[in-house]
């Protein structure tokens, strides 16, 4: 019955469709060892999208097939073991709520067309961001999981080089000796634990989310703390803010930046976070952090002066330029190691540069970011190149914010021709996939390569120096990817949705009202080692199991459901950039 049998056959985005946007659901099952393996259809089938409500034809057409089961649409093969048709309803653009129907087969669950089709998407995965602070009391009403503040008793300094790899367990015996403990919280917490780890990545994607489309953000759209809201900075920031006041904290009195902060190991499964006590320990201070630090904070200075907060955005800037000054006088001695300078020096320092540069219009940076890039010399140099250099960020930077007038034009425009190059590798690999999203070409079907937003960056980076819609619409489908439109038909995130995961590793899973909403957890684990798929199903998995249906929805397989923080940043910001953008100041 087409009204009222759910087949989870017909994938679609269960948020919605934007009415200007591309617009397609899909049609497959993998069917293991039945025969054939896989649904199959005599003839493309055809579709109708159906007003969810009465039941009316709003669309019809025939499916498109794109894909047959067996055909290598990845470098490790056939990644949804489906025969697989594409339905396209780009052209309905009528606001409504809608299903897809298939004559034979079933319905699909409802979805919107509507302008604001990502508002309640977006403000679940900011939920589920805010859940993930780190040294913050979170309570009723105002938030809907209640959690002590934690790691606020300080932080041991040590002598623990984060460029040179030092493990966990060897941080109590690297502490400084004598050194107090710093001060210092804020930041996120890694993931389904609660280490207190560092994320700059997690400002890094929110800030550039902001300078790509900065009306599309505003006060008031997330679950921030009371006193945060209605401060005149846009949500985005503020949790950015939070981030870097970890990072403030890290910063000594002569500017450098220590690397980071770790527990001494990993908490166990059941413990809640109160009962931590493995320790808060801070790396020491190196050129990398103080180089990426400095970046950050000016990027978050420059845009907290242009929304009226002027004060605030000297004082950061300020920090910005203290940083840069102690990296510059204190580079890492692994920067001097060909193999590393790319990870160490070149890419933190053009990226530092950039956004200093657009910060403060200083021709010193412009000449410290035109020394570290290729595209003087090689107008078609790469934006990122493995074991060299990765100037995707800082590209972006010199390209988006900097002022024309203060960058080198020939530089300005080869690095806005790398950002389009690198864009479009990404789509040319994506193109070709039963399941269009964009994700890394050689990267496994693990720790969040099938579900998220992880790769997205280059394509967003592209969108905003260019206008293009078709890199918007690349947006759109790795969104639909996350929101249902995949071969599980599910949402890879709780608390939204007609089909999503229920189990994520996270400690809210304690709590009287359920896991909090917005958690994210890895999505399907094909391949690797420990708590995965290969250790859950039953029976046993095969060689041929489809590496897009190997999830299990249970919190104690780390591979498949416990979420990272930094891909929810990366989530929350590509929700964002879907949104209506607010009405233009007078």
């Amino acid at each position: 019955d087409e009204r009222g049998s759910v087949s989870d056959s017909i994938k679609s985005n269960q948020a919605g469709y934007l009415p200007d946007a591309v617009k397609c659901a899909r049609l497959g099952r993998w069917l293991g060892t039945m025969p054939k393996g896989a649904l199959d259809l005599p003839a493309p089938p055809r579709f109708e999208v159906r007003d969810a409500a009465t039941h009316a034809v709003a669309f019809s057409g025939t499916a498109r097939q794109t894909h047959r089961r067996g055909e290598k649409d990845a470098r490790s093969g056939d990644l949804s073991g489906e025969n697989v048709w594409e339905m396209d309803f780009t052209k309905l653009a009528r606001p409504g709520r809608y299903y897809v129907a298939v004559p034979g087969v079933g319905r699909g669950l409802d979805f919107r067309i509507a302008a604001d089709a990502y508002a309640a998407p977006f403000a679940v995965a900011a939920t589920g961001l805010v859940a993930q602070r780190c040294g913050c009391e979170l309570q009723a009403p105002w938030f809907p999981w209640s959690r002590v503040a934690c790691h606020d008793k300080g932080i041991v300094p040590t002598t623990a080089s984060r460029i040179a790899g030092a493990k966990l367990g060897d941080l109590p015996g690297l502490a400084e000796p004598g050194a107090a403990k710093l001060q210092a919280r804020g930041g996120h917490h890694d993931a389904g634990d609660y280490n207190p780890r560092s994320h700059l990545d997690v400002a890094q994607a929110l800030l550039e989310a902001y300078d790509a489309a900065p009306r599309k953000f505003r006060d008031g759209q997330m679950p921030v703390p009371p006193n945060e809201r209605g401060n005149g900075i846009p949500d985005v920031v503020d949790e950015a803010l939070w981030e870097l006041r970890l990072w403030i904290g890290l910063q000594d009195s002569d500017g450098g930046v220590r690397g980071g902060t770790e527990s001494s190991g990993d908490p166990n499964f059941f413990q809640t976070v109160e009962l931590d006590e493995l320790g808060d320990y801070a790396f020491a201070k190196d050129s990398r952090a103080s180089y990426n630090f400095a970046g950050c904070a000016a990027q978050c200075a420059r845009i907290l002066r242009s929304v009226g907060r002027k004060n605030a955005g000297d004082g950061l800037l300020a920090r910005a330029v203290k940083a840069w000054d102690w990296a510059e006088a204190n580079p890492a001695p692994q920067a001097s190691d060909p193999k590393r300078r790319g990870d160490v020096r070149t890419s933190p320092r053009a990226y530092a540069a950039a956004h200093l540069l657009a910060a403060t219009g200083e021709a010193k940076y412009n000449a410290a970011f035109v020394e570290e890039t290729p595209w003087r010399a090689d107008p078609r140099a790469p934006a990122q190149k493995d074991g060299a250099w990765d100037l995707r960020a800082a590209a972006f930077a010199y390209v988006r914010c900097v002022p024309e007038k203060a960058a080198d034009p020939a530089v300005r425009a080869a690095a806005k021709e790398a950002i389009v190059r690198d864009a479009d590798g990404f789509v040319a690999v994506a193109q070709g996939a039963a399941y269009p999203f964009i994700r890394h070409g050689w990267a496994p079907i693990n720790w969040g390569t099938g579900a998220y937003e992880n790769y997205l960056s280059p394509v967003i980076y592209a969108w905003a120096v260019t206008g293009e819609a078709k890199y918007r619409d690349w947006i759109v489908r790795t969104c639909d990817n996350t929101l249902g439109c995949n071969p599980m038909s599910i949402c890879w995130m709780t608390g939204f949705g007609g089909r999503r995961i229920h189990a994520p590793l996270h400690n809210s899973r304690y709590s009287p009202g359920g896991v909090v909403p917005g958690i994210q957890c890895e999505g399907p684990v094909s391949s690797g080692q420990g708590y995965n798929w290969k250790e859950t199903a039953v029976p046993a998995p095969r060689a041929d199991d489809a590496a897009l249906y190997t999830f299990s929805d249970c919190h104690f397989a780390i591979g498949m459901d416990e979420g990272v923080v930094n891909a929810q940043a990366k989530t929350l910001a590509a929700f964002g950039l879907l949104l209506p953008d607010a009405p233009a100041k007078k």
